[in-house]
């Protein structure tokens, strides 16, 4: 056969019929088609992944983006239901609640409402806030584990801070959460983050600290 290829004149007798090349040549063009349509059936369902993957991440990104803006809301929403949580102390001033391990600075908002207070565990915070102005602050989620969801509210006459929300916490007591919130503002460390202040109620704690602008823990260890 490699004798007439490439000439077809040379098939026939006494050499016989060159029908071998057409037939290799069929099954070439068939092994062709079958790549092309696996090819082509394994884009299509990759595609198919992708566009799922997409829709579900963005599906998940607006549902935490909502939790991001009402999360403040349902802070306040939950302050009413628990009034007598900062009446101890009641007889200090209110810019200052003691007790008798130290003293955390407390601010009300501009109706007198305890309920809105949050707690300051360091002296040396010049800007204070309130959780009035946290509930006008403009809030971007940043992170959401099984915990704990971060979030960055840039306030429009204050700082920009972290509020860290802890979803599971609801039975620790107040005195157990004050105690370890203290020991969290003691510590200092160039690679922690100070906490600022934070929020006590029976179904609702907030973890308040400084926004490092361009930086993460990822960023840091890689």
């Amino acid at each position: 056969m490699r004798v007439s290829a490439g000439n077809a004149k040379l098939c026939g007798a006494p050499l016989g019929a060159c029908f071998p090349e057409k037939k290799s040549l069929s099954i070439s063009v068939s092994r062709i088609v079958v790549v092309v349509l696996v090819s082509l059936a394994m884009f299509v369902i990759a595609a198919v992944i992708i566009l799922v993957l997409i829709r579900r991440r963005k599906k998940k990104a607006e549902q935490e983006q909502q939790e991001s803006g009402v999360v403040i809301g349902v802070v306040a929403n939950t302050s009413s239901r628990d009034s007598t949580v900062q009446k101890k102390g009641s007889s200090s001033s209110p810019n200052d609640i003691s007790d008798d391990q130290g003293s955390i600075r407390s601010r009300g908002t501009s109706n007198g409402s305890r309920s809105m207070r949050l707690s300051f565990v360091r002296e040396e915070i010049s800007e204070q806030f309130d959780l009035q102005d946290l509930l006008r602050a403009s809030a971007e989620i940043l992170g959401s584990g099984c915990y704990s969801s971060s979030y960055k509210a840039a306030m429009l006459t204050g700082p920009t801070v972290v509020v860290k929300r802890f979803k599971q916490m609801n039975n620790v007591d107040r005195q157990e959460f004050r105690e370890h919130m203290r020991r969290l503002g003691r510590l200092n460390h160039p690679n922690l983050l100070p906490l600022l202040a934070y929020y006590y109620k029976r179904d609702e704690k907030l973890f308040i600290t400084d926004f490092v602008r361009n930086g993460s823990l990822a960023i840091r260890l890689h």
